[in-house]
């Protein structure tokens, strides 16, 4: 895996890179020989393995340069996976059942009106953090390991204030991931949001009202996350637990 890791960075960044997995607490990602026009060589956490396309990019971008406005990128994907506790390159999941809403039945009722339940998947809430979230002006609600068939999403819609028809239209688009492959575009990048893709989200009936929610309300979610008290050191989420259908 880290040598067809090593080869899609080599395209993203024109450059060949050589990579060298960490387990690192502190230091994620760190590079030498950015100057130049040499070989890259890169230090790269394995939770990156299954990165989207967009912080993909990010970290092509900053084993070119890193000094450009790439880090936060990388650091929203890093923040929400270690939130959601991932064993090092492989995903750790938790229980679909959260403190206000239980996912499972969301997702099954998505695959079975919009996928004719073809779908073979497991979904879960990503973990709480242990320590008091990190100001951050944007953040990913959910995401979805294709390798993995698994759908995560940010325990910050476990809320009674988030409606369900947001946080089913967030399930269905993480959902949507898996019933449309990325394809490839210029220079080996995933187009994971294609333009088939965007079709079929905006016929999800409450796209609209989602994005509108969204648009309208994620900043105060935002201010409440920063505010979470920390949560104690958890191991029921030690071993697998999520549901696979």
């Amino acid at each position: 895996m880290d040598s067809e890791f090593a080869q899609l960075l080599s395209r993203l960044t024109g450059r060949p890179v050589r990579v060298r997995l960490n387990d690192n607490v502190r230091t994620l990602v760190s590079t030498r020989g950015s100057r130049g026009t040499g070989p890259l060589e890169a230090s790269i956490h394995r939770l990156f393995l299954h990165a989207p396309a967009d912080v993909q990019q990010a970290l092509a971008e900053f084993l070119v340069r890193p000094d450009r406005g790439n880090r936060s990128v990388i650091r929203r994907y890093a923040a929400l996976q270690r939130d959601s506790g991932p064993e090092p390159g492989t995903p750790r999941v938790g229980s679909p059942q959260g403190q206000h809403y239980d996912l499972l039945p969301i997702a099954c009722r998505n695959n079975a009106e919009h996928f004719g339940d073809a779908l073979d998947f497991t979904i879960c809430w990503g973990k709480r953090p242990r320590t008091r979230p990190r100001p951050q002006r944007n953040i990913l609600l959910g995401t979805c390991c294709a390798a993995h068939r698994l759908v995560r999403i940010h325990p910050i819609l476990d809320a009674p204030d988030v409606p369900p028809f947001f946080l089913d239209f967030i399930v269905f688009h993480e959902m949507l991931h898996l019933a449309v492959p990325a394809p490839v575009g210029p220079g080996g990048r995933s187009l994971h949001h294609c333009p088939e893709f965007r079709r079929r989200e905006r016929q999800h009936p409450n796209y609209r009202a989602a994005i509108a929610w969204q648009d309208a309300h994620i900043d105060r979610i935002l201010r409440r996350w920063r505010r979470v008290p920390a949560s104690p050191p958890d191991t029921t989420h030690d071993n697998v637990q999520g549901t696979l259908f």
